[in-house]
């Protein structure tokens, strides 16, 4: 007699969550897609802002003027004091950097690389000449600045220039004057009031020392429409003036190599002067 087979039921699973997971995956995954989407930038601007935190930070790219390898869109070739370092950061930012019609803002790589074979090829110089260590060059928003100590170009309380150092200051201008842009110098000096028969303030002293220099550079033939001069007296210091250091680093001569934004802006002052000199 044969043995009934018992029969075994399978168990039914419940497959009604499966509906629900599905749509769920399907809307987050249409979430993240959205997300990607909102969160992708222009790769220009991208590339923009890389370059301008790498400005800020000392990077310059080989070839371009802008990242790694350097020290990029200010560097300081022989620094003269310290207190100036505080201010290093924002002109790296700015350095080279002019705004565009569309609103951005972009590196000036040719201008920059300029200004700096403009910069070693005057270091050149300036080390053969033995005076390396007592000029200062960088590069900031302003352009090129040559900075001389005023105990290298006068005499104590006066503005005509050292006969010995009158061909340096030719040979300074033959090289700047390779570059199309305007050339302001700016005298400066400490806080130590001046009285005497010829300057009766240190305004007086700064401007004409800036004026001399300018009178050589013009005889050694810079075109005269691309000097300008300002004199600042004790108002625009580099370092404090309560020790002997300090007032020797604020008495100079600042010779500058006007970038292009800052160079249209001298243009456009030479205009209305003359506008109003005709008036």
């Amino acid at each position: 007699m044969s043995r009934k087979k018992g029969g075994h039921s399978e168990e039914h699973i419940n497959e009604s969550w499966l509906l629900p997971y599905s749509d769920l995956m399907t809307l987050l995954l249409a979430v993240f897609i959205v997300l990607f989407a909102v969160s992708t930038i222009n790769q220009t601007k991208a590339a923009n802002i890389a370059e301008s935190f790498g400005s800020a930070f000392g990077m310059f790219r080989s070839g371009s003027g802008v990242l790694s390898g350097g020290e990029g869109v200010l560097e300081v070739i022989t620094p003269m004091y310290d207190s100036f370092s505080d201010q290093v950061l924002r002109a790296r930012l700015d350095a080279a950097m002019q705004p565009q019609a569309d609103g951005e803002i972009i590196i000036v790589d040719q201008e920059l690389i300029d200004l700096q074979e403009t910069m070693a090829e005057l270091q050149e110089f300036f080390e053969e000449a033995g005076m390396d260590s007592r000029v200062t060059m960088y590069i900031d928003e302003r352009g090129l600045v040559i900075s001389l100590a005023d105990s290298v170009l006068f005499d104590p309380g006066r503005a005509d220039i050292r006969h010995n150092i009158q061909e340096m200051l030719i040979e300074i201008a033959s090289v700047i004057d390779k570059l199309p842009n305007i050339i302001r110098v700016e005298g400066h000096t400490d806080n130590v009031p001046i009285h005497n028969d010829i300057f009766p303030s240190n305004w007086e002293l700064s401007s004409a020392r800036a004026a001399r220099v300018v009178r050589l550079f013009i005889t050694a033939g810079v075109d005269p429409e691309k000097l300008t001069i300002s004199g600042y007296g004790e108002f625009r210091p580099v370092a404090e003036n309560e020790t002997s250091v300090g007032r020797a680093l604020n008495r100079r001569v600042d010779i500058i190599v006007l970038s292009s934004k800052y160079d249209s802006l001298e243009r456009q002052s030479q205009t209305l002067a003359e506008i109003e000199a005709e008036q």
